[in-house]
């Protein structure tokens, strides 16, 4: 995720106006961004790992 968030400028602002409470709602600046993302990866992973999605044939 280093390396994404290293795409946006120094200043960049990201917003999430329906973000639920626990979440920020505006990251301001590329290092916030990347402090917010960088365990994304794992998240993902989680998420593959206790999926219920079943393909049907």
């Amino acid at each position: 995720m280093k390396g994404w968030s290293e795409l946006y400028a120094d200043t960049v602002v990201a917003e999430f106006p329906f973000a639920p409470e626990v979440s920020p709602r505006r990251l301001e600046g590329r290092e916030a961004l990347y402090e917010y993302l960088r365990s994304y990866p794992a998240v993902i992973d989680d998420h593959r790992a206790h999926s219920t999605h079943r393909a049907h044939r």
